[in-house]
């Protein structure tokens, strides 16, 4: 026996419609028979993605969402899961698009219980599950999220959890509510489930045959079974990037490329470094986008293939797209081939913007006017000024900047000054305010340059910039909570 727990907080509907929220739909105490229960959250709408409550979540967990759905007309959607931190700041999106379980496909009169796994980021200490690109009357109900320490777990957990006779809150039978009735979590104590991704080796059941017939033998061979891609997009604001990554790709598919696009665009442009091998159905590697187009959300496009780079055809055999919203609020420098030299700074202005010309202008004798030699302007120049606010934070701009490399200078959608690819000049620095003020302001010329090409990635720490870095371990201890931090 084993204690199961549904971490949603309203799973039913039974009391009230606290913590869902969705135009166009409300409450119905009036849900269809073949729905787990007798309440449910109702509507009819197009455009609107329905918030389903929420849950508690630790950072690092996998979670499994089910909930039902009855379609009073034909209904299409699928689920997401929104990451947001405990004071309700928006993280990112898990996005069941592109696995079975998941994608809601339904016609007229018809009853599912659909789910999906999801992997809480750091900082993910709050989930609310969301009807995403909903089309069709339908009603919700019997949402159940719980938690598991690994993958395997989860995906067991979804096999048990897909049966609409295995969902439960604390009015099922034998379970209980751990505070208010219908308005918090519940317990079960039940049989454990069985797993939802086991391997056998070789099976032979033996067949005993009636009378002197002797005895036969059927033989498989090794079973394997599985759950769809799931994808995981989180910010990280320690240095400016949004991670992609994802788990349960199918056994053939041997790599993925990451595309990526600003919501409301079209086109998708390749991710620097997203291209990554696959091994034992996960991203051998996390696809880090550090020159994401700031103050309009992102989404990321993973490809899988089953065929090696550079055979044609290539055979594409999974496309998911995963989307966060935008986390950008500041602005960066950052640095294409020394990622862990990445840094907020504090922009307090810029001078002129200029382009040099490239023409030459020649005299012809016994002509008034002279001829003239063009090419195209220059590019962009500018002088950004910038305030570091202490001695620590000034020492490091300028160890980064003096090591000569071109940046990535990246500023949100409210900032007139856009963002660009830069070589830096002869920069100054001066203390701003009295002899004993801490803050100094930086002032940078810059000229844009083109951007490097995607084959230049940046390899992130390496154990000779922590020698240049930090003097002692002491230093470094001070500076990384562990080491798994400093390979992040």
């Amino acid at each position: 026996m084993a204690t199961k727990v549904n971490l949603h907080r309203n799973p039913a509907l039974s009391v009230n419609d606290t913590n869902y929220f969705g135009t166009g739909w409300a409450r119905t105490a009036s849900a269809h028979a073949s729905l787990p229960r007798t309440t449910a959250w109702a509507g009819n709408t197009t455009g609107v993605e329905p918030a389903l409550g929420r849950s508690t979540t630790v950072p690092g967990k996998y979670y499994v969402l089910t909930f039902s759905v009855r379609a009073i007309a034909t209904v299409t959607g699928a689920l997401h899961m929104d990451w947001k931190t405990s004071g309700d700041a928006y993280l990112s999106t898990t996005s069941a698009s592109g696995g079975s379980d998941g994608v809601v496909n339904m016609t007229s009169s018809s009853t599912r219980r659909f789910g999906m796994i999801g992997l809480a980021p750091a900082t993910g200490e709050r989930m609310i599950p969301v009807a995403a690109d909903w089309l069709g009357d339908s009603q919700i109900t019997a949402v159940m999220v719980r938690q598991f320490d690994t993958l395997p777990e989860a995906e067991a957990g979804l096999v048990v959890d897909l049966l609409p006779g295995n969902y439960f809150d604390g009015d099922t039978a034998g379970a209980s509510w751990s505070g208010t009735t219908g308005l918090s979590t519940s317990t079960l104590i039940a049989d454990d489930p069985l797993a939802g991704r086991t391997t056998w080796g070789a099976q032979t059941t033996a067949v005993t045959r009636t009378r002197d017939f002797g005895v036969g033998a059927t033989i498989w061979g090794a079973q394997t079974t599985r759950t769809g891609l799931i994808p995981t997009v989180s910010w990280d604001p320690r240095r400016g990037r949004v991670r992609v990554t994802a788990v349960g790709l199918s056994a053939d598919v041997v790599r993925v490329e990451v595309s990526s696009r600003a919501v409301g665009t079209v086109r998708w442009n390749p991710v620097r470094g997203g291209k990554v091998a696959v091994v034992d159905g996960r991203f051998e590697r996390t696809v880090d986008d550090y020159e994401f187009v700031a103050g309009e959300g992102m989404q990321y496009r993973i490809q899988a293939f089953t065929t090696a780079e550079n055979i044609t055809p290539a055979n594409v055999s999974q496309t998911i797209v995963a989307s966060i919203s935008d986390t950008l609020d500041q602005v960066w420098i950052k640095f294409i081939v020394a990622p862990h030299r990445n840094a907020k700074v504090s922009l307090i202005g810029w001078g002129p913007v200029s382009r040099r010309s490239r023409q030459a202008v020649f005299g012809i004798r016994n002509r008034p006017d002279p001829i003239v030699v063009t090419d195209v302007h220059a590019s962009r120049s500018v002088t950004v000024q910038l305030m570091a606010w202490s001695e620590d934070e000034a020492e490091e701009l300028d160890r980064s900047l003096s090591i000569g490399l071109p940046i990535y200078f990246q500023t949100p959608s409210n900032v007139q000054l856009r963002s660009m690819y830069a070589s830096v000049g002869d920069y100054t620095f001066e203390r701003s305010g009295g002899v004993t003020s801490p803050r100094s302001i930086f002032s940078i010329p810059l000229t844009e340059v083109s951007p490097p090409p995607l084959s230049i990635v940046g390899p992130g720490l390496t154990y000779s910039t922590l020698l240049e870095d930090f003097l002692t371990y002491e230093e470094l201890a001070d500076a990384y909570a562990s080491y798994l931090e400093v390979i992040a």
